[in-house]
């Protein structure tokens, strides 16, 4: 039954790691692209750039 449940669970973090890999993967390009605007917008106000800090802090 141990094994068992040791098997199920090596599968379910396997396919969660596989997920989150693959997520990685298609998500670095944009956070680079989203790095270069967010440097291009620097010079906005301080408020939005709080705003731009605060969602590049929570990715």
């Amino acid at each position: 039954m141990v094994i068992q449940f040791g098997g199920i669970l090596y599968m379910v973090l396997c396919s969660i790691v596989v997920k989150v890999h693959c997520f990685v993967i298609s998500v670095v390009p944009i956070i680079h692209i989203f790095m270069l605007s967010v440097a291009c917008i620097r010079g906005w106000s301080k408020r939005n750039f709080f705003t731009i800090n605060t969602l590049s802090g929570l990715l």
